[in-house]
């Protein structure tokens, strides 16, 4: 696991979380999932803290890696309480170590809010096809949803081409959004 880090680009540790510019982003989900590609680096398991903005809202879980999968997507556990609509949440993943978390290790942080969506275009969305939905939450600014959606959608059919695509410049956009770990 990466030990010592430094100012440059979390690419260069071969970590990266998958979020938009500036760290901020929209969501429809009760738990957000939060997309991280580790590249080739092995972790044990990494710790998610969400924490709301004024502070009555704070969970934390431990959450094991799924092996031989450089990109994966992390939320709170359904049991725990859902993020309310309209607060701003902060959400932490300290990358785990030899089943340790350190300070030496990498943390990631960024920001998301839920919004509320109607029955109607709930009902709207779900018909859409996936190219669709994903097209509908980008116009919106739902970050979190644009990524389930296409990784959802290329979990089902991995040989999308228009999918890849989404998936490419999505990575493409966090690539040149990515922020270095604090430490």
């Amino acid at each position: 696991c990466i030990q010592a880090l430094n100012s440059e680009s979390s690419r260069t540790f071969g970590i990266q979380p998958i979020m938009p510019s500036g760290g901020y982003g929209l969501t429809l989900q009760e738990h957000p999932v939060i997309f991280i590609d580790f590249g080739e680096e092995i972790v044990p398991s990494v710790e998610l803290r969400v924490r709301s903005e004024n502070g009555d809202y704070s969970e934390r879980v431990r959450l094991p890696m799924i092996p031989n999968q450089p990109i994966q997507g992390f939320s709170l556990p359904s049991d725990r309480p859902p993020l309310d609509i309209g607060q701003n949440y902060q959400w932490t993943l300290l990358v785990a170590c030899d089943d340790t978390i350190s300070p030496n290790h990498p943390i990631f942080i960024g920001w998301v809010q839920r919004v509320a969506l109607s029955q109607e275009v709930a009902a709207e969305l779900d018909a859409q096809s996936v190219s669709n939905q994903v097209i509908w939450y980008a116009s919106r600014g739902y970050w979190y949803d644009v990524i389930l959606a296409v990784q959802g959608g290329l979990q089902g059919d991995p040989n999308n081409r228009e999918l890849q695509t989404l998936w490419d410049e999505i990575l493409s956009v966090a690539a040149e959004s990515a922020t270095a770990p604090l430490n």
